[in-house]
């Protein structure tokens, strides 16, 4: 096979570095929309923890009517660990280590926990989070009151789906981006290379005829002089 010209090289090259920042723009976008989805998701988490926190400052237990139909389980622990009041299926004591941990996502139960202080120091301890105040109820605010932990678990099915088509998105992206540029790559050589099988022939062609015009041209003196040999010979 031929090399490409310098020109054609310099044409192949600059669009296979093309297709290369395409596929991994791609992928840095895609990646981009999985964490954004994240982010939103946990922001969505602390919502939902904040609006439970809310109800047992008003009264002490939140409404069953009203709670999410993904949380699994809301608890409000003492400053030393212990639970003071909860829904659902709550640890009955968080370890020092589980109580510094802000989100944690289990992928093999499709669940996302959401573990933030409240109370006095809260605020401090985390901006976003919102502590309890002086007029709040029921044993949940009594250790929040003082300084406490809350404790969310959400059903995370929905996120963890969303979470593998990105995943998969991520590597698909820019396979695809990949095979779409070999596609186009592979029509571009096609394309020179036939180009250049069209120029060998119209070269060929012109020598071909350049080669009849010149046996033309010797044939005739040729043909003379044969004749004038014939009737010097007679």
């Amino acid at each position: 096979m031929k090399r490409l010209s310098r020109d054609n090289r310099i044409l192949v090259g600059g669009f296979t570095l093309l297709f290369a920042g395409l596929a991994l723009l791609a992928g840095l976008f895609v990646a981009g929309e999985s964490r954004k989805a994240r982010i939103l998701f946990e922001y969505e988490a602390d919502q939902i923890a904040s609006g439970l926190l809310d109800g047992f400052r008003e009264s002490g237990a939140a409404a069953s009517g009203s709670l999410d139909a993904r949380i699994q389980a809301f608890g409000i622990y003492r400053p030393t660990g212990e639970a003071a009041a909860g829904y659902g299926s709550v640890p009955a004591v968080l370890a020092p280590d589980e109580a510094a941990r802000a989100f944690r996502y289990d992928p093999a139960a499709a669940t996302l926990i959401l573990v933030r202080p409240i109370g006095a120091g809260a605020a401090a301890a985390q901006g976003m989070m919102r502590g309890g105040g002086p007029g709040a109820r029921g044993p949940g605010m009594m250790a929040a009151g003082r300084g406490g932990t809350l404790y969310l678990r959400l059903d995370a099915g929905a996120f963890s789906r969303a979470r593998r088509l990105y995943v998969a998105a991520t590597i698909l992206a820019p396979l695809a981006v990949a095979g779409i540029a070999a596609g186009f790559l592979f029509l571009l050589l096609s394309n020179i290379r036939y180009r250049r099988a069209a120029e060998e022939r119209e070269t060929l062609a012109r020598l071909g005829e350049s080669a009849r015009t010149l046996a033309h041209e010797i044939r005739n003196p040729l043909g003379a002089i044969r004749m004038q040999t014939a009737l010097l010979r007679r």
